[in-house]
């Protein structure tokens, strides 16, 4: 177990050492090849997967080319708005290296929190924490795109410098 990514991810934070042993127990490990899609978009997924190591590229289809979102290495985290309530998911992800990851299921989580009730209210708060970066992360996106689209719409010529 890669103990060095557990201690960056989001959803361990202000876990005692003893409480990341219950979840990672209650999780499987392994590693996957480069190029292995764990998921693409639309489909259903009930799984929330720690990056060990290794880096993997989500990526949302476009209707001319696909749109990377990111790229997540040791320590992060992915497939958690589907994971809390079973959604169809919403970007493709898939590993661009040889990947570890720790995968926890829904219903394992379900019963880890059932077992250890004292564990909900911290794992729910790391997940809340974590769209709250996330949301941020998308509005300075969408600001830089608002900033864009008004430059362009002043200034009609441009477009073109941008190959558009």
């Amino acid at each position: 177990m890669n103990d060095e990514a557990l201690a960056r991810c989001a959803l361990f934070a202000d876990l005692s050492p003893e409480e990341v042993a219950l979840v990672v127990n209650g999780s499987t490990q392994y590693t996957v090849p480069g190029d292995h899609v764990f998921f693409d978009m639309e489909e259903r997924n009930e799984s929330l997967y720690v990056v060990l190591s290794g880096a993997v590229r989500v990526q949302r289809a476009g209707t001319e080319t696909d749109t990377e979102l990111a790229t997540l290495r040791s320590g992060s985290i992915f497939g958690e708005m589907s994971f809390i309530d079973g959604s169809k998911t919403s970007a493709q992800v898939h590993t661009i290296e040889p990947t570890d990851v720790l995968e926890l299921k829904s219903e394992e989580f379900q019963s880890i929190i059932a077992e250890h009730p004292q564990l909900e209210p911290k794992l729910w708060r790391n997940l809340a924490l974590e769209f709250k970066h996330r949301l941020a992360h998308t509005n300075e996106l969408v600001d830089y795109y608002a900033d864009l689209t008004q430059v362009l719409r002043d200034n009609p010529g441009a477009a073109s410098l941008l190959g558009t």
